[in-house]
């Protein structure tokens, strides 16, 4: 350990300096934070000959979940407006968002599927960005809530913390689901060991694996403790979700359900993240200071796990992805084959305005693998329509016709055509009217000839 920086903190406490102006001169002139907590420990340890080793003191308990509760809306109460002016950008797009199914739906129906992906990126991305960056003002604003930090302090500060923030939940989220995995319980304790890596972030300035190992270290033999005080918080924001599913129930009105998922989130999210923050700072005064030795055990640990959760996640999307392709080129392929159909039959007469009924071609990629599957499928159901209306006629006739108009309407319903060209499938009389030729282009074959011997 640097003998100058200890020495440093050493006259700093003789002068009346508290620790955070200290931490704070050292880290603006690059010391590391992990250094700056060892120097101290060291400092109080030589100032306390009975502190020789840091000790979790399992005997004080937490404070009960009603008196954190009690404790979040007393600051609640005492920065409601910088509170909510921080949180009401980030619940506006969060509305947005839950909105957004509608207006992604009226967006497809008029770009093709190779722009939305586009789209949303475009849209979506910079909306996740700004409601991450409120997230983390907000928590800025919890934690400096004694210098009174304004609306706009709070964004600047939380700005360089903005990738660090989205990082953690990406990495917490997969190593928690990983453990879901794992037959559901790892994934709950994952779940309440990294409860508070956020804080620990905005508070202590570790990133990543560090941020979930440290937030680890404070519910170490606390663990039921911090879930019964999760599950009560989380248990108020349910009712009162189930409060607003009672009302929406007996009240449908327009924007009304948009009306009061805003308030619910506006007045909660910031009293949910005061009471995860006091909860972490008990947590943190009862541990006390510790020396946080990183293990690189225990990262590869947890990095397996989460990796594992990321695999399953991206497996899952992919067959959710090909599954939407897939039924989505069978109903664009079903609309072609109706409108075809119904044409061929007429048993139904398109109105003038053939928007009202036909498919938005523009929107269909004729180049598709599976419509051109599909179709190459259709055509061979028509071969088969087509041959047993000559297997009928020449039964009837002792010769097959001439050409397949002859079949329609007493053999088969209609003649079928191609899927795409509309036209009549070649055919060709053989062998004076003992024999026949009917020919199919396939898209994903060459193309063939069907004779009466071909047809059983």
């Amino acid at each position: 350990m640097n003998e100058d920086l200890i020495n440093y903190i050493k006259q700093a406490k003789q002068t009346g300096i508290n620790k955070e102006e200290i931490v704070n001169s050292l880290l603006e002139k690059g010391w590391n934070k992990e250094e700056i907590d060892q120097a101290f420990y060291i400092v109080s340890s030589s100032s306390d000959p009975t502190k020789q080793t840091p000790t979790e003191n399992t005997n004080v308990s937490l404070p009960g979940a009603i008196d954190i509760l009690r404790q979040s809306l007393f600051l609640f109460k005492q920065r409601l407006g910088v509170f909510l002016g921080i949180i009401i950008i980030p619940v506006l797009l969060l509305s947005f968002l839950r909105e957004y199914k509608t207006l992604l739906s009226f967006f497809s129906s008029n770009i093709s599927d190779s722009k939305i992906l586009f789209f949303v990126l475009l849209v979506i991305l910079p909306f996740v960005i700004v409601y991450v960056w409120g997230k983390v003002a907000l928590l800025y604003a919890i934690k400096d809530s004694q210098e009174k930090i304004g609306i706009a302090e709070s964004y600047r500060r939380g700005w360089s913390k903005i990738l660090s923030y989205l990082w953690i939940l990406i990495l917490s989220g997969f190593i928690t689901f990983g453990g879901f995995l794992l037959l559901v319980v790892p994934g709950v304790v994952f779940a309440v060991w990294f409860s508070f890596a956020l804080f620990v972030l905005v508070a202590e300035n570790l990133k990543g694996m560090d941020a979930l190992l440290k937030s680890k270290e404070y519910v170490k033999g606390r663990w039921s403790s911090v879930f019964w005080r999760i599950l009560f918080i989380s248990a108020i924001f349910l009712f009162f979700a189930f409060i607003s599913g009672v009302v929406l129930h007996f009240f449908d009105f327009p924007f009304v359900e948009i009306i009061i998922n805003f308030l619910i989130s506006l007045f909660l999210i910031p009293l949910v993240s005061i009471y995860l923050f006091l909860l972490y700072k008990n947590l943190k005064d009862l541990r006390g200071e510790f020396t946080f030795v990183r293990s690189g055990g225990k990262k590869a640990g947890f990095a397996f796990v989460g990796v594992l959760g990321f695999l399953f996640l991206a497996v899952a999307v992919y067959m959710s992805y090909m599954s939407f392709l897939y039924f989505g080129s069978l109903v664009k392929l079903n609309n072609i084959f109706q409108e075809s159909d119904l044409k061929q039959t007429g048993s139904y007469s398109f109105p003038d305005n053939r928007n009202d009924v036909a498919p938005n071609y523009n929107l269909i990629d004729l180049n598709d693998p599976i419509l051109k599957k599909a179709r190459d499928t259709k055509r061979k159901a028509n071969i088969i329509s087509i041959q047993v209306g000559l297997r009928l006629y020449y039964n009837d006739n002792g010769e097959y016709p001439s050409s397949l108009d002859k079949l329609s309407p007493h053999y088969i319903d209609y003649i079928p055509t191609d899927p795409i060209t509309k036209k009549p499938y070649e055919y060709q009389l053989l062998q004076e009217g003992r024999d026949y030729k009917v020919c199919v282009q396939f898209e994903k074959e060459k193309q063939e000839c069907y004779t009466s011997s071909s047809f059983k």
